[in-house]
């Protein structure tokens, strides 16, 4: 009798969601790197081998979803390690398996309680979460985010970003994170989401299409870092198109991230000489933007709102530096100075990039600067 070789059955969604919530553990705060990122390859073989066993199955969606989360996850990992290059590729599939999964609730498939395809849930039940996180933080010099928004690590308790996670870079003792390039952070008080989305059906779809926002923009941090700066334009492109037209705070807010993010890239090939009169003036549009509807959560009881819309005026400023438009400048850097002063040490970085468009002010705008400082707004 010939004896068949013995195969492995793949991975059920319960396992694959238990194994992704220990990876994110283990990459909690930097702690076991090496470790989280062996768990999260072997992870992400497993998944993808259940992914495709699942096809046309009522568990199928469920494992898309984890699966994108595990090379969301993998790819934040190996880019808090100093390596973009290898991060990529994982970041890039992440956005196909959110989008895939996005698009089987766009259909019409409500997704039962854990994830997978199948009838609505009862009134009230809570959509499982592979477990929320956050990661280690990127080595020194790992990529610009300063005028991306993506600062450190969150401090330790403090509430993680999307359902599976915070990513990386919040400076220590920081209110939590935020971030551009790292959108959205609930605050800390928040049982639901803000807006009241919950996570139930039917915001299922809402919370689908924030993933797809946040994928999209930290792949294109990802690709910039990387050295790919067009494929970031393209991917934060991308995500403002898909979300722009939302109206659930949670997607709103990531838009704002990649708002940012994408007036952040056009100011930087701005600022290495080339100003093309197009690209500066879609750089001080997509600044206002983001200008415009960070403004709209600011709330003292999240602090994270306020670090988010500092950032956003202090790159409202660099952009209007640019342009020329000092009275534009001056008044940003006038709004973000006693934010600024209420966040502390946790924005620095923000203050230092405001402290530098405040000297390049007082010498090209001086009289501007001169009635800012008679009103009492100019502490520069």
């Amino acid at each position: 009798m010939v004896r068949m070789p013995w195969r492995r059955r793949p991975a059920t969604l319960d396992e694959c969601a238990a194994r992704l919530a220990e990876a994110i553990a283990m990459s909690r705060g930097g702690a076991r790197p090496a470790e989280s990122e062996a768990l999260l390859d072997r992870l992400v073989a497993d998944a993808t081998v259940a992914e495709t066993a699942a096809r046309g199955t009522a568990g199928h969606a469920g494992l898309q979803r984890v699966l994108g989360r595990a090379l969301w996850r993998l790819a934040q990992v190996r880019h808090a390690a100093g390596r973009p290059a290898a991060a990529l590729q994982p970041a890039r599939l992440s956005v196909a398996f959110a989008v895939a999964y996005l698009d089987r609730l766009t259909a019409g498939t409500p997704p039962t309680g854990d994830g997978t395809d199948g009838a609505r849930p009862a009134h009230g039940s809570a959509t499982r979460h592979p477990g929320a996180d956050r990661p280690a933080r990127p080595p020194a010099g790992a990529t610009d985010r300063t005028g991306d928004d993506a600062p450190a690590r969150p401090p330790a308790g403090a509430p993680g970003r999307l359902d599976d996670d915070s990513l990386p870079w919040w400076p220590a003792g920081a209110p939590g994170r935020t971030g551009d390039d790292a959108p959205v952070w609930w605050p800390a008080a928040a049982g639901d989401r803000p807006g009241g989305v919950t996570g139930r059906w039917p915001d299922a779809r809402v919370e689908a299409l924030e993933h797809v926002v946040v994928h999209l923009c930290d792949a294109g941090e990802i690709a910039a870092a990387a050295g790919q700066p067009d494929e970031r334009v393209t991917l934060l492109g991308e995500a403002i198109r898909r979300g722009e037209h939302a109206t659930e705070d949670p997607v709103r807010r990531a838009v704002g991230t990649a708002l940012h993010n994408l007036a952040n890239a056009h100011a930087a090939t701005l600022s290495r000489g080339a100003r093309p009169p197009r690209l500066l003036a879609e750089a001080a549009t997509l600044a206002d933007r983001a200008r415009t509807l960070r403004a709209a959560f600011v709330t003292e009881a999240d602090p994270m709102t306020v670090w988010e819309y500092a950032n956003t005026l202090v790159m409202c400023a660099g952009v209007a530096a640019l342009g020329r438009r000092w009275a534009d400048g001056v008044a940003h850097l006038s709004e973000a100075a006693p934010l600024l002063s209420r966040l502390g040490p946790p924005a620095s970085e923000i203050a230092s990039r405001a402290g530098r468009h405040a000297q390049l002010m007082r010498m090209a705008a001086p009289r501007t600067v001169a009635r800012a400082r008679a009103a009492g707004r100019w502490p520069y």
